[in-house]
């Protein structure tokens, strides 16, 4: 049986929350610095950056939006935007967000102008083998 609290005060047992919760209701910042060094090395930089105050946990929204944007944009483009805005000093993740819509936006333009083309998926890469090289002999066949 846990220890009674004083009155007015609270307790939160961090095993009441379901697997994969616990940290995000408890406030881990260390959880969530985890959950950005495993997107890039960049991100888990840019990600310590705001934690600095007395109060880092007050920050950590930024810290999840950042890997959201991940989740969304892809690991190595967010690593790299973090990398160009670490080297300018600007640490700023709704900028970050905006910069990455953008360049998608950019890219679609792109595209539609003729600027951008992507390559066929059709066609086959250009020191690939064909496929009758890799057939493999039926048994009886010699």
């Amino acid at each position: 049986m846990p220890a009674r609290v004083a009155v007015g005060k609270r307790s939160t047992d961090p095993n009441d929350y379901p697997e994969g919760v616990g940290a995000y209701a408890m406030r881990r910042v260390d959880a969530l610095l985890g959950r950005a060094k495993e997107r890039g090395e960049h991100v888990a930089l840019f990600a310590e950056m705001p934690r600095g105050g007395p109060l880092p946990w007050t920050t950590m929204r930024q810290g999840y939006e950042l890997v959201r944007l991940c989740d969304r944009y892809g690991d190595p483009r967010v690593d790299a935007l973090c990398k160009r805005a670490l080297d300018f000093g600007v640490i700023d993740v709704p900028g970050i967000g905006r910069m990455l819509k953008l360049a998608i936006a950019g890219e679609e333009c792109a595209s539609e102008d003729g600027k951008l083309r992507t390559l066929p998926s059709a066609a086959p890469p250009r020191f690939a083998s064909s496929s009758e090289r890799f057939v493999t002999r039926k048994e009886g066949e010699r």
